[in-house]
């Protein structure tokens, strides 16, 4: 729907009419018609999909489109023929190649080109969302509900996620994996706070006592079990290993401990 009036620069870019707009529009005789075929035309380009409700259409649009056409702006009250609406709708499908969201051909572009951005990108999902919809603009996909095209971009974005859960959880060995899950077991007795033996090994030296470098010693040696110079990430993005690395860095080993084994 219209958010506000489109802005100049909108109006210049989605209803301004070319010339193969004029062959089609001169073909129509009632100037009622012409108008409703141009502010449907324009509706479709700024929008991306059609739009039912023409009281709610703002009256710029349809005096800019009018004025293109020296047609007088109180024409379009006219255009009320659900024959005629429809007939132009499948019209303008026809003559410019809108393809519909549905369609199994434009789910599989869509969703090729969706996963790879989640994949290889950190864009949020409402980066994505915006991003997908220009793309079904540019691409003359028409959109369907609101509630559809997000659960396509969650299970999309979900999808990508898993992949890349995939590919991170065969980097380590398995022996390192098992020392990876036992970093994240509760242990019997908290110390100084600590649930879990990682909470032990974050928490840094608080002074130089003997105490604190012993244990710095003992943390060097933990860290020392897992042979990360030979683990291999060339195939992970950089940008995702630096979003996740900084995830965990500040995430809690409880909420941690909650994830999948596969996300661990």
């Amino acid at each position: 729907m219209f958010v506000g009036v489109p802005s100049e620069e909108q109006l210049q870019l989605y209803f301004q009419l070319t010339d193969f707009d004029r062959e089609i529009i001169n073909e129509m005789r009632l100037s009622s018609t012409k108008l409703g075929f141009a502010v449907q035309l324009g509706t479709v380009r700024f929008l991306g999909t059609f739009f039912t409700d023409f009281s709610k259409i703002p009256l710029e649009v349809i005096v800019y489109l009018a004025n293109q056409l020296s047609i007088d702006p109180r024409e379009f009250d006219s255009y009320s023929r659900k024959m005629t609406i429809s007939q132009h709708t499948q019209l303008i499908k026809d003559r410019y190649s809108y393809r519909n969201f549905h369609d199994s051909d434009c789910q599989k572009f869509l969703y090729d080109w969706l996963l790879s951005r989640a994949s290889h990108t950190t864009e949020t999902t409402e980066m994505l969302s915006d991003m997908l919809l220009k793309k079904c603009l540019e691409e003359k996909i028409l959109l369907p509900g609101v509630s559809i095209f997000q659960r396509f971009i969650s299970k999309t974005v979900e999808q990508a996620e898993e992949q890349l859960m995939n590919q991170l959880s065969l980097i380590p060995s398995e022996e390192e994996s098992e020392k990876l899950l036992n970093l994240l077991s509760l242990m019997g007795t908290p110390i100084q706070g600590a649930l879990t033996k990682m909470d032990i090994l974050r928490a840094s030296l608080i002074d130089e006592s003997r105490k604190e470098i012993t244990r710095g010693f003992h943390r060097l040696k933990e860290f020392q079990q897992f042979h990360t110079s030979e683990w291999e990430f060339s195939t992970i993005p950089e940008g995702k290993i630096k979003h996740l690395a900084a995830y965990a860095f500040k995430a809690k080993s409880s909420l941690i401990q909650r994830m999948s084994i596969q996300k661990n």
